[in-house]
């Protein structure tokens, strides 16, 4: 009976100390030509069972969160991709008079391709307690 109550205390106090927490991450993306920040759209984090994702600000910075917003992600071993990095813009058209108005939405990406994906940007993280930081540079699209 005493081992029972060890045994669970120790179990609270390891589920209470962290074990098994997510871990805060930031960082800043930025292009590779001119160090100008990316002001729109998600990081995301693939691992293997886990996904991630953190929202670029207008200064290019973004948090990370798995639940919420920027609750911080578990440890392990991410790839990670830019998505939704678009400028959207209504393309200009003539109706029957005329007369020039609003046409379909026209979508304009960010960031080269390659980094849309997580199996060719190329963007690697071992997230542990010593990460802090992850700042990514990307490269404008052709």
């Amino acid at each position: 009976m005493k081992q029972s109550i060890i045994i669970v205390f120790c179990l609270f106090l390891l589920s209470a100390s962290g074990c098994g927490s997510n871990l805060p991450l930031s960082g800043k993306v930025v292009f590779s030509d001119d160090g100008s920040p990316l002001t729109a759209g998600t990081v995301m984090f693939e691992g293997e069972s886990m996904q991630a994702r953190g929202v670029i600000q207008p200064d290019g910075t973004y948090r990370v969160g798995t639940k919420k917003l920027t609750d911080g992600i578990p440890a392990g071993t991410y790839k990670a991709y830019i998505s939704g990095a678009v400028t959207m813009e209504r393309a200009k058209i003539r109706d029957a008079r005329g007369e020039i108005v609003d046409g379909m939405a026209v979508y304009t990406p960010l960031v080269a391709q390659k980094f849309t994906s997580p199996e060719s940007s190329g963007l690697n993280i071992v997230v542990n307690r010593s990460t802090k930081t992850f700042d990514i540079e990307v490269d404008r699209p052709q």
